[in-house]
C-alpha cells in the first residue's frame, strides 16, 4: 500500500484498489501496473537492475571460469605480501576449453605485492605470469608470458591461451571496466567487503588485505625522514 494515496497493490504489481476513482468511468485499475525491475539473488546478497533490458547477473558473473573450475572448493588464503587462491578443476564440461585429459587437475593463482600475479590452469603443465601495470588514473596494461612442457604448445594449450585472451580476459575487462565507471557516478560513496570466515571463492578478504597493503606502503612514503 502507498503510504501518501493508499493505492494497494498485488505481489505481481497490479494496482488492486485505488481510493476516489469509483466515480472516474475512464479509469481502468487494471491496466495499472507498477515499474517491472530485474532482482537476483547470488551469494547470499540481492541484486537490483533498473535496467529492463539489461542481461541476467548469471549470464554475467564469469560464466566460463566457474565452468574451467569447481567454485565449491575454490579457497582464499592470505599472506604477508600475498594471497593465493585454490581449487580443483571443474567436474562439468567446460566451455572454456578442454581438460578431460589434464595432468594438472588444480587452479592455483597467488597474487605478490604489488602487481604481479603467478597462476598455473587446469590442463598439462604449465605456468603464467601476469603484470598489472599502471598506465594513468584509470587504466592498466596487462602483460602475460605462458611457460609450458613443450616448445610447442599442443592443441589444448592453444585452446587455453586463447581462451585466456579471448574469453576469461574479455569477462573480466568488462566487469572491471563496469565497476569503474559505477566509482565515477555521483551516487558512489564507497563499498562493502563480503568476508566469508571459511575463505571461499565468493569472500573478499583478500582485496582487503591488498588495501591494507596499499596503505602501509603509503604510510612508509609518508613518514618523516
Amino acid at each position: 500500500m502507498c503510504p501518501y494515496h493508499a493505492w494497494t497493490f498485488d505481489l505481481t504489481g497490479r494496482l488492486r484498489r485505488a481510493r476516489n476513482t469509483g466515480g472516474m468511468p475512464a479509469f481502468d485499475a487494471s491496466v495499472v501496473c507498477l515499474d517491472r525491475i530485474q532482482v537476483t539473488e547470488f551469494g547470499g546478497m540481492a541484486y537490483v537492475n533498473l535496467d529492463p533490458a539489461a542481461a541476467p547477473l548469471r549470464e554475467q558473473a564469469h560464466k566460463d571460469f566457474v565452468s574451467l573450475v569447481d567454485m565449491s572448493t575454490y579457497r582464499v588464503t592470505t599472506y604477508g605480501i600475498y594471497s593465493s587462491h585454490m581449487a580443483e578443476a571443474g567436474r562439468a564440461d567446460d566451455s572454456a576449453y578442454d581438460v578431460s585429459g589434464a595432468t594438472v587437475t588444480e587452479h592455483t593463482v597467488w597474487w605478490l605485492w604489488p602487481s604481479t600475479r603467478l597462476l598455473r590452469h587446469p590442463g598439462r603443465g604449465n605456468f603464467m605470469v601476469l603484470q598489472i601495470i599502471p598506465d594513468g588514473p584509470e587504466r592498466t596494461r596487462e602483460t602475460w608470458d605462458f611457460y609450458l612442457e613443450t616448445a610447442e604448445p599442443d592443441e589444448a594449450e592453444l585452446d587455453s591461451i586463447r581462451s585466456v585472451d579471448e574469453v576469461l580476459q574479455v569477462e573480466d575487462i568488462a566487469l572491471v571496466e563496469s565497476v569503474q565507471r559505477g566509482m565515477r557516478t555521483p551516487a558512489f560513496t564507497q563499498g562493502k567487503i563480503v568476508h566469508d570466515p571459511g575463505g571461499s571463492g565468493l569472500s573478499e578478504h583478500a582485496v582487503h588485505h591488498f588495501h591494507g597493503l596499499a596503505l602501509d606502503a603509503y604510510r612508509r612514503e609518508l613518514r618523516p625522514a
